[in-house]
């Protein structure tokens, strides 16, 4: 009877810590939310404002900036890296707001940055050298030909560029209008290691600053885990149709609003909260609807896992996040869509004369019925005769709310060496009747 009674008693004991420590827990997040909605209620373009807690920057520059208190700001420019505390009680959980420009809007994309989250930044011009032009040198659009001449540069100009292509025979700079140019490298004298500047291609995504960055989140249990949330909120600009951004190298395009954090075994998570995202690896692009989450690993698990996997996401996942500190508003309430959905195709090559080849057909269904048919019909190809198809797909991975299923199309080249890309539009239909919206994929013929 002793010992019941002492177990009870410690039940009752540790369950009121318990609720005790929420209500401090939820007190804080109140907190917290309150006050950086009032300090950072309007950050101008290209300035961090600290919402709430401690947060700690690398500058890249003399300048000496306050950042310690709720309200201060700081520029964007020179920012090579930013941490906002975890949250601890009974007072701690940083909170940061960033304005970032976007090309072709007034008024930028808002990140926030919610506790035990640093982020490194990874612009196209985190790793500029600058030049000494040597011969009156023309700014070209492109490396290769045709190409138009944006500019040029006098011997003795003094410029930076940003990368190089894979030759490095032609260097990448940004005019004083955003332009993008080339100028080749035999005609300047770096001033640096060339081979400290990243490798790209004539029509590579330029990313400004914060538009690319690397994103750490912590992952230890805190005072208050049940209720921390460490990662970046993001809302695209309203004036713009996509937002595009690259986090730890994954290319993320979004309509509105994500969450976006890194896990501890290695995964990218990201939770679009409205509008729609699209994750792209190894030139594949999925779709992440609004009201779930793509599971992206990072290139330490790239080999062993599959390039994305996009499934339902709770309510309970975002219900807690600060949304008021967006500028636009978002509705948790509006209802997500419950029929099938195509979120991707991955890129495939079908082999002619060798019968079925398996392509990859990534689908969410969060209602969990069952899917019954596939239905493929014919787009377009450059050449050739081709049918379409009407099957019970396999599902490869996965279950039936979310997976890959299995598209086993066949071709024949003839006398051709090689027929591409061949579109088919792909719907599919549930146990119940319920079809998705058609979904556009491709393939090429190769010879086998």
């Amino acid at each position: 009877m002793k010992i019941l009674l002492l177990v009870f008693v410690f039940v009752v004991a540790t369950s009121g810590s318990i609720f005790a420590q929420n209500d401090d827990c939820s007190t804080l997040q109140e907190t917290a939310f309150s006050i950086a909605g009032e300090k950072c209620s309007h950050v101008d373009a290209g300035n961090i404002c600290l919402g709430y807690g401690n947060a700690e920057s690398v500058i890249e520059c003399d300048a000496d900036y306050d950042f310690s208190s709720p309200g201060d700001i700081i520029p964007l420019d020179g920012i090579c890296a930013l941490r906002v505390s975890a949250m601890q009680l009974p007072n701690q959980w940083g909170i940061a707001v960033m304005n970032v420009p976007v090309e072709g809007s007034s008024v930028g994309a808002t990140y926030v940055l919610l506790g035990g989250v640093e982020i490194q930044n990874n612009s196209s011009n985190s790793s500029q050298l600058r030049v000494w032009v040597n011969v009156d040198t023309d700014v070209r659009s492109t490396t290769g030909v045709p190409y138009e001449i944006l500019d040029s540069f006098a011997a003795g100009d003094v410029i930076n560029v940003n990368a190089c292509n894979c030759t490095r025979h032609w260097l990448r700079t940004v005019l004083s209008d955003g332009r993008v140019g080339w100028i080749p490298s035999r005609n300047v004298s770096v001033l640096g290691d060339i081979n400290e500047l990243p490798v790209a291609k004539p029509d590579a995504q330029l990313y400004r600053p914060m538009q690319a960055f690397l994103i750490s989140s912590e992952n230890d249990v805190s005072t208050c885990s049940s209720e921390a949330m460490n990662g970046v909120l993001i809302q695209a600009p309203s004036d713009v149709d996509k937002l595009q951004v690259q986090i730890n190298g994954i290319e993320i395009g979004l309509s509105s609003t994500v969450f976006i954090k890194s896990s501890a075994d290695g995964y990218l998570i990201v939770d679009t909260i409205d509008g729609t995202g699209y994750v792209t690896v190894n030139a594949f692009t999925a779709v992440v609807p609004r009201g779930s989450r793509a599971v992206v690993p990072m290139l330490e698990r790239r080999d062993l896992d599959t390039l994305i996997r996009i499934v339902p996401s709770s309510h309970a996942d975002v219900l807690n996040l600060p949304l008021a500190l967006l500028p636009n508003a978002v509705d948790l309430l509006v209802d997500v869509q419950t029929t099938p959905e195509i979120v991707g195709v991955e890129p495939c090559s079908v082999l002619s004369n060798l019968g079925e080849s398996m392509c990859s057909v990534h689908f969410l269904n969060r209602d969990g019925d069952r899917i019954t048919q596939m239905e493929v019909e014919f787009v377009s190809a450059s050449q050739g005769e081709w049918s379409g198809s009407l099957n019970t797909p396999e599902i490869l991975t996965g279950d039936n709310v979310s997976g890959v299923l299995a598209w086993k199309p066949t071709c024949s080249l003839g006398s051709e060496n090689f027929i591409g890309p061949v579109t088919w539009s792909i719907t599919i239909t549930d146990e119940k009747g319920n079809e998705s919206l058609p979904f556009e994929a491709s393939f090429n013929c190769i010879a086998g």
